[in-house]
């Protein structure tokens, strides 16, 4: 393999901030996947947050992904990952988005973001109210169901930069 790139894509900084930390630890900076240029044989690491069921800046990742690279996806959310259910339902996410004939070659990690309200845009808040509207209805909500609840309006921040120290883990291992 030749060399590390660590990409983002990030509305609200959650993907920016986990990127820029694992860069620092690889000892390369971090680009929005907008701006980058992976080469031959590269470690493409991406970090997108998720959108109502859709992982951003992973498509492009994709598309940019040299046919001898590996790519690792790297989702960024509210969801719990130490919750097998979750894990499944992040994967089928990237599954749709990730073509069938170069899954062999991309590796998944799952980190948690945070939500500021006050820094949603108009139509985020929007799709939140939805969300919390059919979450109130639910006769058995799960632990993260009632957690949004109670934190809509607010903030919620599940950022821990050490979660990403795996993924630095890995990537060194690829390689060496």
């Amino acid at each position: 393999m030749g060399k590390a790139i660590v990409t983002y894509s990030s509305i609200y900084g959650s993907s920016r901030s986990y990127a820029v930390y694992l860069a620092s630890a690889l000892g390369i900076e971090a680009v929005d996947i907008k701006d980058s240029k992976p080469s031959s044989g590269c470690i493409l690491v991406h970090f997108g947050g998720l959108y109502a069921g859709t992982m951003s800046g992973l498509r492009k990742a994709v598309q940019l992904l040299p046919p001898d690279s590996r790519l690792i996806a790297v989702s960024v959310g509210l969801s719990d990952p130490g919750k097998e259910e979750n894990i499944n339902r992040i994967d089928e996410v990237m599954n749709r988005m990730i073509p069938a004939g170069i899954r062999d070659r991309v590796e998944r990690y799952h980190l948690r973001g945070a939500m500021d309200y006050s820094r949603l845009s108009k139509h985020h808040r929007a799709m939140m109210w939805m969300l919390c509207r059919f979450l109130e209805q639910r006769k058995n909500r799960s632990d993260e169901d009632q957690q949004l609840l109670d934190t809509y309006g607010g903030n919620i921040d599940f950022i821990d930069p050490e979660t990403a120290d795996p993924i630095a883990v890995r990537v060194r291992a690829l390689l060496s």
